[in-house]
């Protein structure tokens, strides 16, 4: 019994995820006349941030569909499908786990993606993700305000920092890690000096044993994340500590600041 309720419940749910998807793509066809008659379109739309495309029917300006949205395939029936791709756009498929991942439920296979993904520098200094994403962004600027392209790749900047160092209390004889991250083009190096009682700070990890300094590249483009790490520390390891973030444009630092302490006896 409970297994037949279970298997007519997985069977409503099947068919109630199949009629939405019916739902969408209905809603997405377009009738289409046998032969264009421009003079029955609407009119040409003033501006498109993504530029200008024929419409499903092939007859009609429209605008082109963004980055990311949903889209028509080449080679699909004429009226099928929310449109064209803009321009330097593709229309791709997306993998299953786009799919199921998707924040907005977007049920639709096809998604419009930048034809070249590199990152690009525009004439206001400022990083895009892409030549889409800097045309789009253009679109509601005054002319003398749009960007142009400075150059394909990141714009050179100096580090800055994203996450400092913390300030921690930590036992003696325990293992302490601080951790900072930067962020600048190209992507900066990470080194850590430690403060000393007259106001010297010394280059880590000096010769000590017990210090050891890590880096690596991440979490996300252009940064870098980096580690001090001390072992067995001793109240003489109490102090504070900088992160500095070097790279041909300039540097940052953040300093943190670590107590050691000793076990309170019982």
């Amino acid at each position: 019994m409970a297994t037949a309720m279970k298997s007519s419940l997985k069977m409503m749910v099947f068919i109630g995820v199949l009629l939405l998807w019916c739902s969408l793509v209905t809603s997405e066809k377009v009738l289409c006349e046998e032969t264009c008659d421009s003079a029955t379109c609407p009119a040409t739309p003033s501006a498109c941030p993504a530029g200008f495309v024929s419409d499903q029917c092939n007859c009609c300006v429209a605008c082109g569909r963004r980055d990311q949205e949903s889209c028509t395939p080449e080679g699909s029936p004429s009226g099928e499908g929310p449109g064209r791709c803009g321009e330097g756009l593709e229309c791709v498929e997306r993998s299953e786990d786009e799919l199921a991942n998707d924040e907005n439920g977007d049920l639709n296979q096809y998604h419009c993606k930048c034809k070249d993904s590199k990152p690009v520098c525009g004439s206001n200094n400022v990083t895009y993700r892409n030549i889409c994403a800097m045309r789009e962004e253009s679109f509601d600027l005054d002319k003398d305000e749009k960007p142009t392209l400075q150059n394909w790749g990141p714009c050179r900047e100096a580090p800055r920092i994203i996450t400092p160092p913390e300030t921690i209390k930590s036992q003696l004889k325990s293992q302490v890690a601080l951790g900072c991250e930067a962020k600048g083009w190209p992507v900066p190096t990470i080194h850590w000096e430690a403060h000393g009682p007259d106001g010297f700070r010394l280059r880590l990890p000096s010769d000590s044993p017990r210090i050891a300094v890590l880096q690596r590249g991440g979490p996300e483009p252009m940064m870098i994340s980096g580690w001090v790490q001390l072992m067995d520390v001793t109240p003489d390891d109490s102090g504070k500590y900088t992160c500095v973030a070097v790279n041909e444009m300039g540097l940052a630092e953040a300093t943190g600041e670590l107590g050691v302490y000793k076990e309170i006896e019982a």
